[in-house]
């Protein structure tokens, strides 16, 4: 069983190195460092638990200012189309075409990757 935790824990390691999207990097690598540092603590290898442990803050970090930055963009790109902020219809209209174009932008730049 100890052993098993070893290996899921550099497997996941190798496998969040291969993410292209940081937010799923992190997610793994927390989980790999988490994984490791109980099977180094079990092993009794503290200079290894001291670093998986420092591994596990810097992913929790890490994951929250991603988390944070990704809803601040949500929340941003809502508020160009919030009620009351247009006295024209043809403001509106141009806003939603801007909006429709920068979806668009950044849905390609999703698929090309």
């Amino acid at each position: 069983m100890t052993e098993a935790l070893g290996w899921i824990g550099s497997a996941l390691l190798l496998l969040s190195l291969t993410q292209r999207d940081m937010l799923h990097l992190r997610q793994l690598n927390l989980a790999a460092s988490a994984l490791l540092l109980v099977f180094n603590a079990l092993m009794l290898i503290p200079s290894m638990v001291v670093l998986n442990g420092i591994l596990v803050a810097v992913n929790l970090y890490h994951l929250v200012k991603v988390s944070r930055s990704r809803r601040k963009e949500r929340v941003d790109m809502g508020q160009e189309l919030r009620p009351g902020r247009f006295r024209r219809a043809d403001e509106m209209a141009r806003a939603v075409e801007q909006h429709q174009a920068a979806v668009g932008d950044e849905r390609g730049k999703v698929a090309r990757l």
